[in-house]
């Protein structure tokens, strides 16, 4: 079968929050944990996905959506990495079916993200990936970072 992408729109939120909760369920992320952050970032994300700072594509299979992922243009200081641009390009959401993995989707997904970034003149970006999409985006170039994060309250 053929996989196809099409932008997303605000009416794909929900679904998009979907497969948003699937992946953290996946990477063993609290039920509740999970349910409490969705219910904020589904009105988050259809707002969202009405501006141009957040894009999203969708994946889909004789006509059926198998994944997402979306691109969130962050405004950043003019830095060494990127001196000619104050927006970094952030990954997110990046999911696709149990069932459909390994086929395609997942890179077709990451090229879209990555084609509108530089499209947009973004000459870094960034993501946090799981264990399991760890080899994909090595595959495609992306190195491991030093990124340390602080959780307060």
């Amino acid at each position: 079968m053929t996989i196809t992408l099409r932008p997303a729109g605000p009416a794909d939120a929900l679904l998009i929050a979907d497969h948003r909760d699937a992946m953290f369920a996946e990477d063993k992320i609290h039920a509740a944990t999970i349910r409490q952050a969705s219910a904020m970032y589904r009105d988050w994300l259809a707002g969202a996905l009405a501006t141009d700072a957040y894009m999203g594509w969708l994946a889909e299979e004789s006509d059926q959506v198998i994944g997402s992922i979306g691109l969130w243009l962050i405004p950043w200081p003019h830095h060494p990495k990127h001196p000619g641009t104050n927006l970094r390009g952030y990954v997110t959401n990046m999911w696709v079916d149990a069932a459909h993995r390994r086929k395609g989707a997942g890179r077709l997904l990451v090229e879209a993200a990555t084609a509108e970034a530089k499209a947009r003149g973004v000459t870094w970006m960034m993501l946090h990936a799981t264990e399991a999409g760890r080899p994909l985006y090595e595959s495609m170039g992306w190195r491991a970072g030093n990124e340390m994060v602080l959780k307060l309250g």
